[in-house]
């Protein structure tokens, strides 16, 4: 099989199995229909099972945000993380297995009581395939453009792994780590931050905010 084979056939995402994101935090980005991904593997390789599979090689779920209802509930959010490996057959034989990671939200703490997903372990595998075949071209002109194009889960726009902290959290940030380090606490929270892909704590996950406290008081 030649370098570019695979992902020549894929690079491209139809039109017809898109749309965009109208409201909530992704608002811009693309939604990429998960079925095409399942239909395109089916095509180059075969069916699943035949010419692709995955395997779940670990789920783990952490906490998120906390919050306090008027009836004296206090709920934290969950979120399960999974990672899987996509193994692809072609005239070669098996492909090694190809990474992919994925989320989803298990609990999620809405206006007036919390909601419990159980869908949730199909969304993180849904994401977690999407991200796998990243790897092998899928949707790159989505990723390579200029529309903020990101693999999505359907349903997944609530996901807290897109949601960004508050400014009360980010200032949370911001006090324990001067008191860490004083006037060296903006270079190495920024190191920290870095492991958990932030730039900046305005850009930090928020399901992330708990380690990445317990990350600096314990430096």
């Amino acid at each position: 099989m030649k370098n570019m084979e695979i992902y020549n056939q894929v690079w491209q995402t139809p039109k017809d199995v898109t749309k965009e994101i109208t409201a909530g935090r992704l608002k811009g980005f693309t939604d990429i229909n998960p079925m095409w991904r399942i239909k395109k593997l089916t095509e180059i390789f075969g069916p699943c099972g035949v010419g692709w599979y995955t395997e779940t090689v670990n789920t783990q779920i952490v906490d998120g945000g906390t919050k306090a209802y008027k009836d004296g509930l206090i709920s934290t959010e969950k979120v399960l993380l999974m990672d899987i490996l996509l193994y692809v057959k072609t005239e070669e034989g098996w492909s090694k297995g190809i990474s992919g990671k994925g989320g989803a939200t298990l609990v999620a703490n809405e206006n007036y009581s919390p909601f419990t997903d159980d869908d949730c372990t199909k969304k993180a595998e849904t994401d977690a395939l999407s991200n796998a075949c990243k790897k092998l071209g899928f949707s790159a002109d989505i990723y390579m453009g200029e529309d903020n194009g990101k693999y999505q889960t359907d349903d997944f726009a609530e996901d807290l792994f897109k949601k960004t902290i508050t400014k009360e959290e980010a200032k949370k940030i911001v006090s324990v780590s001067k008191a860490k380090w004083g006037h060296e606490a903006a270079e190495r929270c920024s190191e920290i931050l870095k492991k958990y892909g932030a730039n900046d704590s305005l850009s930090l996950l928020q399901i992330y905010l708990p380690n990445v406290l317990k990350e600096i008081e314990n430096a």
